[in-house]
């Protein structure tokens, strides 16, 4: 390869970075989401019906499984939190009812939130967390049917 070979490689070797610095740095801006707030309302029919205690049995069961500390509440209100890699930290309430359970933001701790977005991780934590509250209520639901 002669130098007039090397220098025509040159500008698309440079453009080929530059593509390349560009998408990492879309990337990293992608890292940041605007908070997940879920709202879901359940089914009312009788068959599908949970009253407030199997409800929050079911959300314990989900928190656990998720690996959620549950720091306490009341009546139709739980909190909770996760600390995970040790520096990062979430708070949490879900609120609830036989028709409905809410999953919300309270606080968080080195996940970046501002303006009301922070790291997908925490929306990531959410999503799981309500798919398994979902799969609790389905076991609920089944147990139910097979008493009565």
């Amino acid at each position: 390869m002669t130098l007039n070979d090397m220098e025509s490689h040159m500008p698309r070797n440079i453009s080929r970075i530059l593509l390349i610095l560009m998408l990492l740095g879309l990337g990293a801006c992608s890292r940041m989401q605007p908070v997940l707030t879920v709202q879901q309302p359940l089914p009312t029919d009788s068959a599908s019906y949970l009253d407030e205690q199997a409800m929050q049995q079911a959300l314990i069961r989900a928190l656990t499984r998720t690996r959620w500390q549950i720091e306490g509440g009341h009546q139709g209100l739980m909190q909770a939190h996760m600390d995970f890699r040790g520096r990062h930290k979430i708070w949490i309430d879900i609120d609830y009812a036989p028709d409905h359970y809410n999953i919300r933001y309270r606080d968080s701790q080195n996940l970046d939130y501002a303006d009301g977005k922070i790291h997908k991780r925490y929306n990531a934590l959410v999503k799981k967390l309500n798919g398994v509250i979902q799969q609790e209520l389905r076991v609920a639901r089944s147990m139910k049917a097979l008493q009565q």
